[in-house]
This record gives structure tokens, sequence and C-alpha cells, in this order.
């Protein structure tokens, strides 16, 4: 006689079998390739030198505000080219940013279009980041002394 909680156990066994190694199997069809229509996105860090021209659009229940820049790319294969580039942002907006002359930003080149268009994806925050990353290493160090050094290595091993 078999016990009911046995065959519970196979069962259960079963589907968790089926949901993991069946179920792929059908799921592994190509994506659909855009990229000969569209093209890919370029992303490149850039220098705002000008605000050439700041425009407020108003379409209720929105608001928007559009600054045109003259942007200096900074790294990548367009090191040195200005171009001009957009920074929309709405009123309803979380991350919105108005830029200035000198704030170092994150570019996309979109070929959405016939000829490429740049706007402004985010601020470049990295130089920050690293700040908070000394600090952060200098409390684990301070407070944890050499068992913090040991998980920190470990952690910069496991990583990288």
């Amino acid at each position: 006689m078999v016990n009911k909680k046995c065959l519970s156990i196979l069962g259960i066994g079963a589907v968790l079998f089926a949901c993991a190694f069946i179920q792929p199997l059908f799921a592994q069809t190509e994506p659909l390739n855009t990229s000969s229509i569209v093209g890919e996105d370029e992303y490149s860090i850039g220098r705002v030198l000008r605000i050439l021209e700041k425009e407020d659009k108003d379409a209720l229940p929105i608001s928007e505000i559009v600054q045109q820049l003259r942007v200096r790319i900074e790294n990548g294969a367009e090191k040195g080219l200005d171009v001009s580039a957009q920074n929309a942002l709405t009123t309803n907006q979380s991350k919105g940013f108005k830029l200035k002359e000198g704030d170092q930003v994150v570019l996309v080149k979109s070929f959405a279009f016939d000829t490429p268009s740049y706007y402004v994806s985010d601020i470049y925050r990295l130089p920050a980041l690293s700040g908070v990353l000394a600090l952060f290493i200098a409390l684990v160090l301070a407070f944890s002394r050499w068992k913090g050094l040991s998980s920190l290595l470990g952690l910069a091993f496991s990583i990288g």
C-alpha cells in the first residue's frame, strides 16, 4: 500500500519538473529584430555647452518644458563632436531636470527617423556615486575593521 504523503510529494515533484523543464522548450522563439528597421540607440557622455532655446508648451493637463542644447560628446567614436540635443520634461515627471551650462549628461543617439537625433537621457551621476562608495567603504572599515575588510574583499571577488 502506497502512502498518500509519498504520492503527494511525487505529484508536486512532477508538476515542478513540468514547470521548470518542459515549458521553456516552447518559449524558445526568436525575438523580433527591429535593429534593421530602426537601428540601435547609441549612448555617450556629454557636457552642456550652451542652452540654445527653452520652450514652454502648455497642453492641459500636462505642461512640458523643452530645452534645445549644444552638447560636446566626451567619449566614444564621436568624442569632441558638438551636437544639438533636446531635453524634454513634463511637470508631472518625477525625474525631470532643467539643465544648465557645464552639466554632464548621458546622451542618446537615436536612429528612429531618417537622420540621427540626440536627446538627453539623464544626468551623469557616476562621480557622485564614487563619493558615496568611498564613504560606505570607510564606514565599513571604521565599524568592523578586519571582518569588514574581509567582507569587502569577498564582495569584490564575487562581483569582479
